[in-house]
């Protein structure tokens, strides 16, 4: 297996009534750079709340994926929602590990900042994610 270390990304946020002088945040994001053999440069949250790993489905015509041949589900969102989502046996790289093959959606109506979510199943299920607040950062081993 091979590990490798990230550091969480770090937003400030502005000043609001809850935060009167504002706050960081840090953000365990990491940069896939192939999917399907194809080089990218993709931000993906890495996500141990979400059940699925994720793209938008505006990515399937530049990873040559046919909407046909997936497997379509209608997956509901955090907020409630219903999204068409059509599934694929995919191959991804992250920045300094091997590649991996997982399950991912490719979902309608996409709302997320991030270019993916790397959930439960195609993620968590090929992976061990250690997050470490203390060290500022995460470790994922493939």
């Amino acid at each position: 297996m091979t590990a490798k270390t990230f550091l969480y990304t770090t937003d400030f946020i502005p000043a609001s009534p809850a935060f009167p002088n504002g706050h960081e945040v840090s953000r365990p994001l990491v940069n896939i750079v192939a999917v399907n053999g194809r080089e990218c440069s993709l931000c993906a949250l890495v996500d141990s709340g979400s059940d699925y790993t994720c793209f938008s489905a505006e990515l399937l015509s530049h990873f040559q994926l046919d909407p046909a041949e997936g497997k379509l589900e209608r997956v509901q969102m955090a907020d409630g929602r219903e999204a068409r989502t059509w599934f694929f046996e995919i191959t991804i790289q992250l920045e300094g590990l091997p590649e991996m093959k997982m399950y991912a959606g490719f979902l309608e109506d996409w709302k997320n900042p991030a270019d993916c979510i790397l959930g439960q199943q195609g993620f968590f299920d090929k992976a061990s994610v250690h997050f470490s607040h203390e060290m500022k950062g995460f470790i994922v081993e493939v």
